[in-house]
């Protein structure tokens, strides 16, 4: 409950992305005109990539039509409220939206939390951890943005649940997950040949008429799943393996190579430099007892898998994001070996917790600033200096002390390390002043700036409170 208090406090809105433009749009074009049909930005442009609907002037979103799904609801309600209060329908979308992500980390969470004690973890440990995974890596940034890959995360850790538990129903809940994730995103087929040789070696000792029964559950959803992406494909382009992008799908070992080791460590994209209590928590693979190796085994190739396969993907970090957004769903997996590591030597307590430091620092300086903004500081010095400057990690973190000091969007160049002694003035972006959270956007936008520094501060106080709060508790338990 208290890191879903401290998820809305954090909230933003104003889109940041186009994945999420595109899906609002699709949802909104959905409601009103009952098609899936948007209207592109700039036709002839996109046209050049992406395949042809036959009718002029219109494509259709290359995105999963999952987070369509979730959308449209929002927007319903969106219009109605603006048509009962007059207020701007984009405000309302972007205010609602900012939250829609909020539940489905928290369901994560459980699941994560629920995996943890699955792998023989006490549940003081499963509590620490669930609370790292919350608060110390990018799983808090990405709750507090639109981008789909928390929900995304959500669905793939109560897959890897699924399989660990092997409860009742287990067919018909990992073909129900499954249908989600292939429903929000078309490159999860990528794990169907491991789904199939994990349904193989579960039901190899079984006669023929429990395999039949546990095929036909594993299935139920999946197959009517697969019928429905198929006939939207056949409808609109007329080919049930078209995926909407066209000629921008891209995959390559070129990208692989380009790719693989700055995905791991570089400071503009590296999932380990972004979420420093990974680089700890990897440890505990050297110390994985026998009973619990083959559930390792498949979180383990579950990562790997999706790891390989987006260094494989042109895109270099998945867009207008802060780190590696394509790596978001499997960070989860990647702090699970926390559950093994022994932390019962001094030195190694003061490690971790200079290391919980070190990444909470990272997220509050994540999900308290603006991706946007960042990515024009380093613009404006690359026009001022002629030269890259800092890498997207350290500037963000000196973006946001600098806006502890002043909520003005107005920075010398030599804050960010420049030896240029000009000002980096981004007054005209409203939303750039002040931290990125909906009450100091709020206060600007109804023109009281002279409050929203000190709110935004107010917040900053409670969120890092409630944190405390969290780690006091977690000691507490300990304790007793």
């Amino acid at each position: 409950m208290i890191i879903g208090i401290i998820y809305s406090l954090s909230a933003k809105g104003h889109i940041e992305i186009l994945d999420t433009e595109y899906s609002i749009r699709t949802a909104l074009s959905i409601v009103e005109n009952g098609t899936f049909l948007i209207d592109p930005p700039d036709p002839n442009a996109v046209k050049i990539n992406f395949p042809d609907s036959g009718i002029a002037n219109k494509i259709y979103s290359p995105y999963g039509i999952g987070l369509g799904l979730i959308f449209i609801p929002i927007v319903i309600i969106c219009k109605i409220l603006s048509l009962l209060t007059q207020i701007e329908l984009r405000l309302l979308l972007d205010f609602l939206i900012s939250f829609y992500n909020i539940p489905f980390a928290l369901l994560g969470l459980f699941f994560f939390q629920k995996i943890v004690l699955q792998l023989g973890a006490s549940e003081v440990r499963s509590i620490f951890m669930t609370f790292c995974l919350g608060i110390c890596t990018c799983y808090w940034k990405y709750t507090v943005t639109d981008f789909s890959e928390i929900v995304q995360a959500c669905f793939l850790l109560a897959i890897i649940l699924t399989l660990l538990e092997k409860k009742e129903y287990m067919w018909y809940r990992l073909s129900f997950y499954y249908s989600i994730l292939v429903l929000l995103k078309l490159t999860y087929f990528v794990f169907f040949l491991f789904i199939i040789i994990f349904f193989i070696t579960e039901n190899i000792r079984n006669n023929n008429t429990k395999i039949l029964r546990n095929f036909l559950k594993s299935a139920s959803f999946f197959i009517p799943t697969c019928i429905l992406i198929a006939l939207l494909n056949f409808f609109r382009f007329n080919n049930i393996f078209e995926s909407g992008y066209g000629s921008a799908i891209k995959f390559s070992t070129d990208y692989l190579v380009r790719d693989w080791f700055a995905y791991l460590f570089s400071y503009e994209r590296g999932v380990l430099t972004f979420n420093p209590i990974l680089i700890l928590t990897l440890a505990g693979f050297f110390y994985i007892p026998a009973k619990y190796r083959r559930p390792m085994m498949i979180i383990g190739l579950t990562t790997f898998i999706w790891f390989i396969t987006m260094c494989l993907w042109v895109s270099w970090q998945g867009g207008y994001c802060w780190g590696n957004r394509l790596l978001v769903p499997i960070v989860p997996l990647l702090l699970l070996p926390m559950v093994f590591l022994k932390i019962d030597k001094v030195w190694m307590k003061i490690l971790l917790f200079l290391t919980l430091v070190a990444s909470t620092i990272i997220q509050f300086a994540a999900s308290f600033t603006k991706i946007h903004e960042i990515i024009e500081i380093k613009i404006s010095i690359h026009q001022l200096a002629e030269r890259l400057s800092l890498n997207q990690l350290w500037l963000g973190i000196e973006l946001f002390f600098h806006k502890l000091k002043s909520p003005n969007a107005e920075y010398l160049a030599s804050t960010f390390g420049v030896d240029v002694n000009e000002i980096i003035n981004l007054r005209s972006f409203e939303t750039f002043h002040g931290f990125n959270m909906w009450p100091v956007h709020l206060l600007n936008h109804f023109g009281l700036n002279n409050y929203s520094h000190t709110a935004g501060i107010l917040i900053l106080f409670i969120t890092i409170s409630l944190c405390f709060i969290l780690f006091k508790i977690h000691k507490i338990n300990t304790q007793t």
